[in-house]
């Protein structure tokens, strides 16, 4: 199961996904997921896991990152 987030169209998935890989959080740009820069505002998150505390921090500086980056 995954989740797609819309980010801000301003906002390349890349950036924030090059962000959040530095803080050891692993999301997906949706630019993988075309052959176009379709998706390119467009997050993929796993959500098959246990939500637990770490998935929550890393959830809420998943936010902060797109916060800062905008």
């Amino acid at each position: 199961m995954s989740l797609w987030v819309e980010l801000p169209q301003q906002l390349s998935s890349k950036r924030v996904c090059d962000a959040a890989l530095k803080e050891q959080i692993l999301v997906s740009p949706g630019l993988m997921f075309s052959n176009s820069l379709r998706f390119d505002a467009f997050l993929r998150i796993s959500c098959g896991w246990t939500v637990d505390r770490e998935v929550e921090r890393a959830l809420t500086r998943l936010g902060q990152i797109v916060t800062e980056l905008l």
